[in-house]
C-alpha cells in the first residue's frame, strides 16, 4: 500500500499544470528512496539530527526573490522538526529576510537561517559556514529545493538564459559531494535531495542529457550537480509538501489519518500567512513577476488542492 500510495503522490508532482516540458525530466522510484531518507533521519544518533536546506532564486530583471521556494522550505524544515531534528536553511543575503519571513508564518520558526553575501569571491564565507554545518559531523542530509546551480561554465542561469552569478552565492558545496568542503564532510554519510521545475536547480545534474535535450535553452541553463533523490515537480513548493507529508507518516508509524490530521491542520490559513509574508517582502511570482499568492502562474487554490490531494493519497495508510 505504502508503495502505491507514494506512486500515486510521485505522478501528482510529476504533474505540469504550467506547460513547462517537465516530462522527460521525471524518474519515477525518487520519492519512495526520499522516503528511506527520512526514515534514516527518523533513525539517526541524537548527535547526526540536523538537515541543510538550500533555497532562494531572485527572478531576473530586479533580482527580486521568488515565491516558490520559501513554502516548500518551510515544510522540509517542520519535516526535519517532526523527525527529531534541527535544520539549517542556507541562502543569499538579498533572499534572508523573505526565508526568515516564511518559516515564521509557516511554523518552522527554529530554523536557523544562514544568510551569504551575493557574488564571486566569497569562498572563504561559504567555507566558515561549510564548517558550521558539516564540521560536527551531525548533517545527515541535504535538501536543494528551487535553488540555482552552476553550469558547466560555473556560471548560474535562469530560465530565460540571464546569469544570476554575481547576484547569487555558489552555494553547491553544501550540496556537492566533491572536493569542496571535503575536510569537513569527510566520512560523513549524507544524503542529498534535489527539488527543481526547470533544469537549472541543485540536483538536476542527475538528468542532465534530458535537460540539455528537451529543456528551452538546456544546454546553457543546466545545472551539473546529481544527487541521490531527484524530485521534478510541476512547481517545486510540492516537493516540500509531499516531505512533511511523509516525514509525519513515519512519525505515526504509518497511522495514515493521524498522519494527515496534522498535515491538513490549518494548511490553508498557514500558506495565506506565509505568502502574506512575501508579500510583505516584496516576493513576487516568478511567472507573473508581481507579489501575488500566485505561484509559478499558477493560482494559489490550485497549490491548496495538491497539499489536499498529497493528504488523501496517504490517508488510508496504516503501517509502513
Amino acid at each position: 500500500m505504502l508503495r502505491s500510495a507514494l506512486r500515486t503522490v510521485e505522478e501528482l508532482l510529476f504533474s505540469d499544470p504550467g506547460g513547462r516540458g517537465i516530462a522527460p525530466l521525471c524518474v519515477r522510484g525518487e520519492l519512495e528512496q526520499t522516503f528511506s531518507v527520512l526514515k534514516g533521519l527518523r533513525n539517526a544518533e541524537e548527535k547526526e539530527k540536523t538537515v541543510c536546506i538550500l533555497s532562494g532564486f531572485p527572478v531576473p530583471p530586479h533580482f527580486v526573490v521568488e515565491n516558490d521556494g520559501p513554502s516548500g522550505t518551510a515544510a522540509i524544515a517542520r519535516a526535519a522538526a517532526h523527525l527529531g531534528c534541527a535544520s539549517y536553511v542556507v541562502t543569499d543575503e538579498r533572499c534572508a529576510a523573505a526565508f526568515s519571513a516564511a518559516l515564521v508564518a509557516g511554523g518552522a520558526k527554529d530554523a536557523t537561517v544562514i544568510s551569504l553575501k551575493e557574488g564571486r569571491g566569497r569562498e572563504g564565507e561559504v567555507d566558515a559556514e561549510l564548517k558550521r554545518v558539516f564540521g560536527g559531523g551531525a548533517c545527515k542530509a541535504v535538501f536543494a529545493i528551487e535553488r540555482v546551480g552552476c553550469n558547466a561554465d560555473g556560471r548560474r542561469l535562469s530560465m530565460g538564459g540571464v546569469d544570476v552569478t554575481d547576484v547569487t552565492t555558489n552555494v553547491d558545496a553544501f550540496f556537492s559531494k566533491e572536493v569542496e568542503g571535503g575536510r569537513y564532510k569527510a566520512g560523513l554519510d549524507y544524503q542529498r535531495v534535489g527539488i527543481g521545475d526547470g533544469g537549472n536547480e541543485l540536483g538536476m545534474g542527475k538528468v542532465r542529457s534530458e535537460v540539455e535535450a528537451h529543456i528551452n535553452r538546456g544546454k546553457d541553463i543546466a545545472a551539473v550537480e546529481d544527487c541521490e533523490c531527484l524530485l521534478t515537480c510541476g512547481v517545486s513548493n510540492w516537493g516540500g509538501y509531499a516531505i512533511e507529508a511523509m516525514s509525519l507518516l513515519i512519525k505515526h508509524e504509518g497511522d495514515g489519518k493521524a498522519a494527515m490530521d496534522v498535515f491538513l491542520k490549518d494548511y490553508v490559513e498557514r500558506e495565506e500567512r506565509v505568502h502574506a509574508a512575501l508579500v510583505e517582502e516584496g516576493c513576487i511570482d516568478g511567472i507573473a513577476k508581481g507579489p501575488t499568492k500566485s505561484v509559478d502562474g499558477l493560482p494559489f487554490d490550485l497549490h491548496m488542492q495538491t497539499i489536499d490531494k498529497i493528504a488523501k493519497a496517504f490517508e488510508g495508510l496504516t503501517n509502513i
